[in-house]
């Protein structure tokens, strides 16, 4: 998980009982550094956020994408800030960047940038 991830992806990643690793805020060095210690032998999910809503900056999901697939791990962006925002008709991060078909799971919420469509 990005480090500045949403605290709700903390929820969730704590009730899933798997272990959970934080990588340094969009740093994709260290990402790479962690991914490169988890055995092939477990499975892997690179958790982040498509916007931060603290900084408002975009997830580096192109490089994420990119690791996830050196490495056999899976993608899922929290969208909540950038659907109806970002992307191709407002479809996301995935779509701002031109890899939805990388991103294995997407998800949003009604309540936050839907509510002002």
């Amino acid at each position: 998980m990005d480090s500045e991830n949403h605290a709700s992806l903390y929820d969730g990643a704590r009730l899933s009982f798997g272990k959970c690793v934080h990588y340094e805020h969009n740093n994709m060095e260290d990402l790479e550094r962690l991914l490169s210690k988890v055995p092939q032998s477990k499975g892997c999910l690179i958790v982040t956020d498509g916007v931060f809503s603290m900084g408002g900056d975009i997830a580096n999901l192109t490089k994420i994408c990119s690791l996830a697939e050196k490495y056999g791990a899976r993608v899922m962006v929290d969208d909540s800030h950038s659907i109806g925002v970002l992307g191709d008709g407002g479809r996301g991060t995935g779509s701002y960047y031109g890899i939805e078909d990388k991103v294995d799971i997407q998800m949003g919420t009604f309540s936050k940038s839907l509510a002002f469509l």
